[in-house]
């Protein structure tokens, strides 16, 4: 695999890329390299081939320049990436900083888009759903849990599902049972954690995962 990812032009795959902005950034705020995006999207009024060079206190103001070094050093010396949100000229950005071990002297590898920008790829979803630890949970257990996750009462829950609050409460005592979850709270933070959605209900459900 490291020698397939060896033989392709990086630095031209960089360049084309639409709306995407790749630079190598060094620890110091020398620019690297920047693709044309760079210019486009930071709104730079010049080539990538002038902002080669120079540092970012050249081109940016200095709120801006401490703040973007400061997650490069964090991304260098944690060798961690790091993921930066943004408003730049009334733009959502967000900034992924990945660190390059083998450069002299250190620099990070920045790249940057606009948040919800759609148009940089397609986008699909799955049809499927794997629960996980939340399996053992029926249709209607899932249905409750996701409600009771998002701030519904047990009445408003009953309301909704016409069935009693009494009815209501012995799923939730079930919910409790299979997954060791009963409190309000704990079952709101994970899903959130999960990310659940009421509309996740129509995905079918399988593990993703073969038996060994």
């Amino acid at each position: 695999m490291t020698e397939l990812l060896k033989g392709l032009a990086w630095e031209e795959v960089f360049a084309t890329l639409p709306s995407v902005s790749v630079a190598v950034i060094g620890i110091d705020g020398s620019v690297r390299y920047c693709n044309e995006a760079s210019c486009e999207l930071f709104e730079v009024d010049m080539p990538p081939d002038k902002l080669i060079g120079k540092r970012l206190n050249d081109v940016f103001r200095p709120e801006f320049v401490t703040e973007r070094l400061a997650w490069i050093d964090r991304a260098i010396k944690s060798g961690r990436p790091v993921r930066g949100h943004q408003i730049h000229h009334a733009k959502h950005l967000v900034s992924c900083i990945y660190p390059i071990e083998t450069s002299d002297p250190r620099c990070a590898l920045v790249v940057t888009y606009r948040d919800g920008d759609d148009d940089l790829m397609t986008v699909v979803h799955s049809e499927f759903i794997d629960l996980g630890e939340l399996s053992p949970l029926s249709p209607r257990e899932l249905e409750i849990f996701i409600l009771l996750g998002h701030g519904k009462s047990v009445p408003a829950i009953a309301k909704m599902l016409h069935r009693s609050p009494r009815t209501i409460e012995r799923h939730k005592g079930e919910i409790g049972r299979k997954i060791g979850l009963s409190s309000i709270a704990e079952i709101a933070r994970v899903v959130g954690q999960v990310g659940l959605e009421y509309d996740d209900l129509k995905l079918k459900r399988y593990q993703a995962l073969r038996s060994s």
